[in-house]
């Protein structure tokens, strides 16, 4: 939900911070650490993603597809 939503922003905001700690340190495998990290937390927001958002989207304008779609190809 929108909690967890905000809670994964916070961590990657953390972790963005953190990255730059390290590259101003020249401490490379820390950036290499956090990356991989900040990667599969993204990975897990985009599965999120596809769980909730786009079936909602589905959802609510589902039915209207092909209408909507011949207005888009003009």
């Amino acid at each position: 939900g929108w909690d967890s939503h905000n809670r994964g922003t916070g961590f990657g905001a953390a972790l963005l911070t953190q990255m730059a700690q390290a590259v101003a340190s020249g401490a490379w495998e820390d950036v290499v650490d956090h990356g991989d990290t900040l990667a599969m937390l993204i990975q897990q927001h985009n599965v999120q993603e596809e769980g909730i958002l786009y079936p909602m989207a589905d959802q609510l304008v589902g039915y209207q597809w092909a209408s909507m779609q011949r207005q888009l190809e003009g």
